[in-house]
């Protein structure tokens, strides 16, 4: 179910990404996406939890922990912060405070692994997960921008 999950999450994110960068589900390998998320979870002291629902997958959120080092350190202090790499509401679940619980979960794991901040990212076209994550008290701190150089790239048909 986390596989069928992520490929929904795909075609939404490919639907609002201003860039065209993102493929859509049907060239997106959803198989290989959870594959590389688990190994990342793992290797980051990650964790998933799952919203259920009599047995149904209703949402889900993924969580790895990163601690600033390296040349990061130059300019920032050192800290290990959480970061939200995936949160997922099935459609026909959402309004009923899944995410909100998933999200209160993440932080308690967060806040058990001694973390600082909670870091997450959305396209600014998300405007239903802006809101979402401004009404749990997330702030933005950083903001990207991006052009294009050429005629974005059309999948052949």
């Amino acid at each position: 179910m986390l596989v069928e999950h992520m490929r929904q999450l795909q075609q939404h994110i490919a639907d609002i990404d201003p860039t065209h960068q993102s493929k859509p589900a049907g060239e997106f390998s959803a198989e290989q996406y959870v594959e590389n998320l688990l190994r990342r979870i793992a290797s980051h002291r990650g964790k998933i939890f799952v919203a259920d629902d009599n047995g149904t997958v209703a949402g889900m959120i993924a969580g790895i922990i990163k601690e600033t080092e390296g040349e990061d350190l130059v300019d920032l202090y050192p800290s290990r912060n959480g970061r939200v790499v995936e949160l997922f509401v099935d459609p026909r679940f959402r309004k009923q405070r899944i995410g909100s619980l998933l999200m209160e979960q993440m932080e308690s794991y967060f806040r058990s692994m001694q973390c600082r901040v909670v870091e997450l990212g959305c396209f600014a076209t998300n405007t239903s997960a802006v809101t979402f994550y401004a009404k749990h008290g997330y702030q933005e701190r950083n903001i990207d921008f991006c052009k294009h150089l050429s005629s974005p790239v059309q999948a052949s048909v």
